[in-house]
């Protein structure tokens, strides 16, 4: 069996994730404020919501974005995608160290996620999902590597 891997992009930033782990996710989106008040709803579970709710509106579309690359990076990990809804999973508050709080129906889900979130680059929330274990992560920008800017 070979790595896990997993690709992200968003707007120009594309992202590869690869791991000796049994599966990874990763997840990076431009962070777009307008859009976050009308996917919330959507995306959210009911205890995420109320912390949304009581943030200050200038942080709300960053934070959205924060739990946003949490769950698809989860999802992506599984190789269930967006056929999950995202408001069955709860993730930490952004502003917390990641990680899966719960998940509708799969109790056990917790304890096996570790969860990371990666700088993504100006205007970008990312986050990688490893089932199983706890690698150490390493980021880098590639950039350079193929003649773009660093």
């Amino acid at each position: 069996m070979g790595p896990a891997f997993s690709v992200a992009h968003s707007g120009d930033l594309v992202g590869v994730a690869f791991a000796t782990a049994p599966a990874v996710g990763l997840d990076v989106e431009r962070i777009a404020p307008p859009r976050a008040v009308g996917l919330a709803d959507a995306v959210l579970s009911r205890q995420e919501r109320a912390e949304f709710d009581r943030l200050d509106p200038g942080r709300q579309g960053r934070d959205f974005f924060r739990y946003w690359v949490r769950k698809e990076a989860v999802v992506k990990a599984t190789g269930e995608g967006l056929r999950v809804p995202l408001r069955d999973l709860t993730v930490s508050a952004a502003g917390e160290p990641a990680r899966l709080v719960g998940w509708a129906g799969r109790p056990d889900a917790p304890g096996r996620f570790a969860l990371y979130d990666l700088e993504g680059g100006p205007g970008h929330a990312a986050c990688l999902a490893v089932i199983g274990a706890r690698p150490a992560v390493r980021e880098y920008d590639a950039g350079a590597l193929i003649g773009g800017p660093a």
